[in-house]
């Protein structure tokens, strides 16, 4: 079997190394990040600088000396987005933990823990009619 090495690429015209993949930890953390944020454009620029710290060789004081806007309109955020394969893991992440499943399916783990304090808030309520 041959060397096994992550996948790579050189981009020319903005001479950085990509990588072609995102590892699951790394589309987790993008995920979790994006959940907390209220409007589109804050998690969308923050979808895109991760994603420039993750899949490129990039230092984070350089993505964030230039900014995100100029990171946008230079058009290295669009080539770096359409160079990582799984790139729709890191959407379908999201549109995961944003799901109403997901919301349920929390709600229903933390159940128990709250259960007993519905249960007390309930009989005082029952006591105080009385």
């Amino acid at each position: 079997m041959k060397e096994i090495k992550k996948k790579i690429h050189y981009n020319e015209e903005f001479d950085i190394n990509v990588n072609y993949y995102l590892t699951y930890a790394e589309i987790q953390a993008i995920a979790d990040s994006v959940v907390k944020l209220e409007s589109w454009a804050e998690r969308q620029t923050n979808i895109d600088m991760l994603v420039l710290k993750y899949a490129t060789d990039i230092p984070m004081e350089v993505l964030q000396e230039k900014g995100h806007d100029t990171l946008l309109t230079s058009g290295l955020i669009e080539e770096v987005m359409y160079s990582v394969k799984n790139i729709d893991q890191l959407y379908e992440a999201i549109s995961y933990a944003t799901s109403m499943n997901k919301f349920i399916g929390d709600v229903i783990k933390l159940w128990p823990k709250y259960q007993k304090q519905i249960e007390g808030v309930i009989k005082d309520g029952a006591k105080r009619k009385k």
